[in-house]
């Protein structure tokens, strides 16, 4: 990990991952294709923060090595879990405009029944 950290400040940066030294590389490319170093950091990149700690990245990249399924799988069921994460944040925003609505709404017509 800190062979990747370029800049020591205890993160990596997709940068860093891509630009990592070629023993490094060589290494992760019998996961996923050296090419694709930029699917493997969105993968380990689980809170999407754009950088990833050293538990994060060998969390990441445990689940990868013993993962049963393929690599693709693995980017599927993350994008799925992007999808979830966005899914719930609407549902959210509804949910605060619907009570917004609410509360703005007049309640004489309740009266008319």
């Amino acid at each position: 990990f800190a062979a990747m950290d370029q800049d020591g400040d205890g993160h990596l940066t997709v940068d860093e991952l891509v630009h990592a030294p070629v023993s490094i590389r060589h290494a992760l490319s019998k996961y996923i294709d050296e090419a694709a170093m930029n699917e493997l950091f969105e993968m380990i990149d689980i809170d999407n923060s754009g950088s990833v700690d050293s538990d994060e990245f060998c969390d990441g990249i445990g689940e990868i090595v013993k993962a049963s399924g393929s690599v693709v799988e693995l980017r599927i069921l993350k994008q799925i879990q992007g999808i979830r994460r966005d899914l719930t944040e609407v549902k959210s925003g509804v949910r605060f405009w619907e009570s917004q609505q609410l509360e703005s709404q007049p309640l004489g017509h309740l009266m008319d029944v």
